[in-house]
C-alpha cells in the first residue's frame, strides 16, 4: 500500500524536478513512513536522471539508480510492483530485498521507481 500510495504523489513521481526544499520535504515523508515501519531499511525514489531521493543515505560516487537491480525489475514489473529481489547494497554490502514501483508522469513516461527496503536478516 505504501508504494501504491507515494507512486501516486506527483513530488514523488517528479522529485527529479522539484527544488531543494520540495526534495526535503519528500525525504522528511521517507524517514517518517519509516520510523512508523521499524522493518524498513531504507524507502527512495531513484529517477531516470540518475539522482536518488532517500533518508540518511550518501550514494557513492558515480551511482547510477537505473543500473540496480531493484530499479530494473520495477521497471520491468510495471504497473505492479515487483516481487521482493535480493541484491547486496552497493556501499556496505549487507543483503537486502526490495520491492519497488516504477513511476510515470501523467503522459506517460517512466520517470523513476520508488521503492522500499528490508534486510534479509529482519526478514530471517
Amino acid at each position: 500500500m505504501t508504494l501504491d500510495f507515494l507512486s501516486s504523489l506527483e513530488n514523488v513521481v517528479n522529485g527529479y524536478k522539484l527544488n531543494n526544499i520540495e526534495k526535503e520535504e519528500i525525504i522528511s515523508l521517507y524517514k517518517k513512513i519509516q520510523d512508523v515501519d521499524s522493518d524498513i531499511n531504507y524507502l527512495y525514489s531513484g529517477y531516470e536522471d540518475g539522482s536518488i531521493l532517500i533518508y540518511n543515505y550518501t550514494p557513492p560516487e558515480g551511482f547510477d539508480p537505473k543500473v540496480r537491480p531493484w530499479y530494473i525489475a520495477a521497471v520491468k514489473s510495471y504497473p505492479h510492483i515487483s516481487n521482493g529481489i535480493p541484491y547486496k547494497e552497493i556501499k556496505s554490502r549487507e543483503w537486502l530485498v526490495s520491492i519497488g514501483k516504477a513511476l510515470h508522469d501523467k503522459e506517460g513516461n517512466l520517470t523513476g521507481v520508488v521503492a522500499i527496503d528490508t534486510s534479509v536478516s529482519k526478514i530471517n
